[in-house]
């Protein structure tokens, strides 16, 4: 069993074991526990963007750092002209990068991204219609939250549960039935989703969503990244790979502290929610498309 389902599975049974105490620490506090998972061991995880996309790429260092930083502003600026079209290019690459993840070495010949893109939508679709009304009360509380309002449809969240998570799961099927897949790793599958539908219904959505994200894409892509690391001969051992995810990690981790202080003293207007919306997916948007020229190569 690969080390981040070995995790992902160990880790949420712990949780559910917790639940009872977990639940009584109330939603701000489930809330707190899930960014701060995420800022800690998330972010991490595209910290050596640089080092991934420059092997062997030949791109000067400040060019690649000025086309990230670039992309990033792009993105910014299109939460704050066209907030819609963000967030749904957001959910959608978002949903493409986790399948992408999870099932790059699985030897899809055809279809390959939309297999992808389900499996992520299923995800995602789970999370967001289980706890549509905490989300939906998120919204209300939050003048500039307003325009997302028409994603959090009834109707249309549960056709896109029931679309993706049945198409994903008919994917599947198809994939182990001519052999692409083994039957052992269906199982796996439907056990992560089994997991995934568990935790959604449960926790909170960040609590929930944090479970998967660190556990399940996270930790998987941090092994990806250094087992070509070592290949290549970039690094030596686990220490140094550490190393190399500190600067970054550290320098991530300090800017939104900046940004939410700034928010907090109310030196420029926007939510927390909508704050955390456009940093993640501006740190989503970059990484997203190194990791798609990293999975060329590996």
């Amino acid at each position: 069993m690969p080390k981040a389902d070995f995790f992902f599975y160990g880790f949420t049974l712990v949780m559910l074991s917790c639940f009872p105490m977990i639940e009584l620490l109330g939603g701000d506090w489930q809330n707190y526990i899930a960014l701060g998972t995420i800022l800690l061991l998330g972010i991490p995880h595209g910290a050596i963007d640089n080092s991934i996309f420059l092997s062997g790429s030949g791109m000067p260092v400040p060019r690649f750092f000025a086309l990230y930083i670039g992309v990033i502003a792009a993105n910014v600026l299109l939460w704050f002209m066209l907030p819609e079209l963000a967030y749904a290019a957001f959910i959608l690459l978002s949903a493409y990068h986790f399948g992408q993840s999870q099932l790059t070495d699985v030897s899809i010949l055809r279809g390959r991204k939309f297999v992808f893109l389900l499996w992520g939508l299923a995800v995602m679709s789970t999370y967001l219609y289980s706890n549509r009304v905490e989300l939906l009360n998120l919204i209300a509380a939050y003048e500039d939250l307003a325009a997302f309002s028409i994603f959090f449809n009834g109707s249309f969240l549960l056709i896109s549960l029931t679309t993706s998570v049945s198409a994903s799961l008919g994917l599947l099927i198809y994939l182990t039935a001519t052999g692409t897949m083994r039957l052992e790793r269906f199982l796996r599958e439907l056990f992560v989703f089994g997991i995934v539908a568990t935790t959604a219904y449960l926790f909170s959505f960040l609590l929930g969503f944090a479970l998967f994200f660190v556990t399940v894409h996270a930790f998987k892509v941090l092994q990806s990244e250094y087992g070509y690391l070592l290949e290549t001969n970039k690094l030596k051992d686990v220490k140094q790979f550490i190393k190399a995810l500190l600067p970054l990690s550290l320098l991530s981790i300090a800017g939104i502290s900046m940004l939410t202080a700034a928010v907090y003293f109310e030196l420029f207007s926007i939510s927390y929610p909508l704050l955390f919306m456009v940093i993640i997916s501006s740190i989503t948007v970059p990484h997203a498309y190194v990791m798609e020229r990293f999975y060329r190569k590996v």
